[in-house]
């Protein structure tokens, strides 16, 4: 056998070299997809930022989120405490869509409607495995009867 070659038996450190490389699952993406991801990226976040703008109505003024010792929540995480949203309108039923956000991420929409004068709506809890989870109103209307 020649000096130069190896047998079949044997591997050289290029090739393993290269096997490695080629076969990396942390290895970095390659850089011409970089921008198109970064550009991708930030438009979803000046969409997401621009759309918490957006006014989520005169009823939403009557929606009120509060927080009261619960024993699940407690359990599920240390100092958890159950969410409720309360109804403070005297006379209204109000329609609504909620955020659910979860460590600040959002995770989902709830649709619903709350009956008037101090009706209370659960809604869960306010930490979960130790972080936070949060509601907030995007939408709310007037109910028409």
């Amino acid at each position: 056998m020649s000096p130069n070659r190896t047998s079949p038996t044997q591997l050289s450190t290029d090739s393993v070299h290269n096997f490695t490389r080629r076969n990396d699952p942390l290895r970095r993406t390659p850089t011409r997809r970089l921008p198109a991801l970064l550009v991708a990226t930030l438009c979803a976040v000046f969409a997401w930022e621009g759309s918490a703008d957006e006014p989520a109505g005169p009823a939403a003024s009557f929606l009120v989120f509060e927080t009261v010792p619960d024993g699940k929540c407690q359990i599920l995480s240390e100092g958890g405490k159950l969410t409720l949203l309360r109804n403070t309108h005297p006379s209204s039923t109000i329609r609504y869509r909620l955020l659910r956000l979860f460590v600040a991420r959002p995770q989902g929409l709830m649709d619903g409607e709350i009956e008037p004068a101090e009706s209370v709506q659960k809604l869960g809890c306010d930490r979960v495995g130790g972080r936070a989870q949060t509601w907030q109103v995007k939408r709310a209307s007037f109910a028409q009867e």
